[in-house]
């Protein structure tokens, strides 16, 4: 199958719509080119991350340097939830 990320991502997004409806809310996170599809792909419908020191161009809608930028980001919005 010639399947990119951008195919795989909105086969797993419509089968757990399937089970779960309009209740969730998509993350995506990438960090390298081939993630370019699942951000074009879900370009209006998620929260997409490009996880990289610099990227010109990326079609995610935000942009974290690194891996520990995603820990530390996440862990604020669960203490957000949280207060």
């Amino acid at each position: 199958m010639n399947w990119t990320k951008g195919d795989c991502v909105r086969w797993i997004r419509d089968h757990v719509r399937d089970t779960a409806g309009d209740r969730i809310e998509l993350l995506c996170l990438g960090d390298d080119w081939t993630d370019e599809h699942m951000f074009e792909a879900l370009a209006g419908q998620a929260i997409t991350v490009r996880v990289a020191n610099h990227v010109p161009g990326s079609r995610a809608t935000h942009r974290l340097r690194e891996v520990a930028s995603v820990l530390l980001a996440l862990l604020a919005l669960w203490a957000k939830d949280d207060g």
